[in-house]
């Protein structure tokens, strides 16, 4: 199916294994997206059935996620799932728990420090013991799901603002459009990195998000917000270091205007606050 659309992909479909979907902004530019994919069936000789078409929906499930006019969020009827899931007996039970709930801890805020205890409980040579701590995480994952974002869709026409902000232990940053949430990446500093100076720390924070989000914001201009002052005249100073020269070199390929914002109404802070684990982000594709 990516041979048969590539030229419509990311623009207009969809594409996983033998599922489709085709997305527009208007009905009438949706009835011609319809009749250029349906031609590319035809073309190809492809059939779909029927039955498992739908036409002109304003929202729609589409692997285990609801699209509509809003952007994207989780499927009540996966939440459900999750949150009627009993107590783990053993680990096979937690791995299959995790298994579900992994799927959706892209819409939860610092997804894996609450499923740490859970992750953790699943190692080979830990000893199975169904502690509060993990009872805490359990019931912690269901009661977070009930509340999930909605996550905008990327709109190409509107600009991007990265809210940035790093901590003594992890760094966090934030994807908006417009005020909306597009994504949010949080991950902790190295013992290395924690030696960082406070201004090395904030500015390794930018450098990780816009190589994060590099797929929407290269080559459009864009707006960084920062809760650290000095990185506003960054790109002035005289003398870098070695490594604040490399970030340099990466922060060029990009064309942006870094602003200050005062730390306790900045967005990103909470996340750099409590960093997950890795690097792993909430993102919409």
């Amino acid at each position: 199916m990516n041979d048969v659309f590539h030229e419509a992909l990311g623009q207009f479909v969809l594409v996983y294994l033998d599922d489709f979907l085709v997305y527009s902004k208007t009905e009438a530019e949706h009835t011609q997206h319809l009749k250029w994919v349906l031609g590319k069936l035809r073309e190809h000789q492809y059939f779909a059935r029927l039955w498992k078409c739908h036409f002109y929906k304003r929202e729609l499930e589409y692997l285990g996620h609801i699209f509509g006019n809003n952007g994207l969020k989780v499927d009540p009827k996966k939440v459900t799932a999750v949150q009627e899931w009993p107590v783990p007996q053993d680990v096979g039970q937690v791995r299959s728990f995790l298994g579900l709930a992994n799927y959706f801890g892209r819409f939860l805020e610092n997804y894996s420090t609450i499923v740490a205890p859970l992750t953790a409980l699943t190692r080979k040579g830990w000893a199975w013991e169904w502690t509060s701590d993990y009872q805490q995480a359990f019931e912690e994952v269901k009661r977070r799901l009930t509340s999930a974002p909605v996550l905008v869709l990327p709109d190409l026409g509107k600009p991007y603002e990265v809210v940035t902000n790093a901590s003594t232990v992890g760094i966090g940053a934030v994807l908006l459009q417009e005020g909306r949430l597009v994504a949010f990446e949080s991950r902790k500093l190295s013992p290395a990195e924690q030696r960082y100076t406070t201004t090395e720390q904030e500015l390794l924070d930018v450098v990780h998000a816009l190589r994060t989000w590099w797929c929407y914001l290269e080559g459009v201009d864009f707006v960084v917000t920062t809760d650290h002052c000095p990185n506003t005249y960054f790109s002035t100073q005289a003398t870098l270091t070695r490594r604040q020269a490399r970030w340099a070199e990466l922060l060029s390929g990009f064309t942006f205007k870094i602003r200050y914002r005062a730390g306790a109404t900045n967005l990103a802070d909470p996340l750099s606050r409590q960093p997950i684990g890795e690097a792993t982000g909430l993102m919409v594709f």
